[in-house]
């Protein structure tokens, strides 16, 4: 039986504060473009930032 599930996405984001950049997965069914905002941790500011999404997916 064949696993009918896409792997999920990796896609860039830039901290808005300091542009630190890091990579974060998605759902490939979740439509988002460049210039989306996440909001998730900074590694380098330590605390929870804005991140703007720099591509499409990969």
């Amino acid at each position: 039986m064949r696993n009918s599930r896409k792997p999920p996405q990796v896609r860039d984001f830039r901290c808005e504060v300091c542009g630190e950049k890091v990579q974060a997965t998605k759902s490939p069914s979740r439509k988002t473009s460049a210039g989306h905002i996440k909001h998730m941790w900074c590694i380098k500011c330590k605390e929870e930032t804005p991140h703007v999404q720099i591509s499409r997916n990969k």
